[in-house]
């Protein structure tokens, strides 16, 4: 779990970053696709398995914007100190 490792290690170094609510929802939804396409390719897959794979996968593409781990944490705390939350 490629986006979930380096977040855990970042937490654990450096704390828990600065996030606006849409920025912390986005990394939570990053952080549970990326678990659920692991659970998933566990199991014995078939063609609906596959497709949904495929459908995660796409939603994490989407969601990361294609950006590493790195990029996309420090992309995510420069989209909040930018924007004010949504209150």
């Amino acid at each position: 779990m490629y986006f979930t490792s380096y977040y855990a290690t970042q937490v654990l170094y450096l704390g828990v970053p600065t996030l606006n609510k849409e920025q912390h929802k986005r990394l939570l939804n990053i952080l549970i696709i990326e678990n659920l396409i692991s659970e998933l390719k566990t199991f014995n897959t078939n063609g609906q398995a596959n497709k949904r794979l495929q459908q995660l996968h796409k939603k994490l593409q989407i969601l990361t914007r294609g950006m590493q781990p790195n990029r996309l944490l420090e992309n995510m705390v420069y989209q909040s100190v930018l924007k004010v939350p949504n209150n």
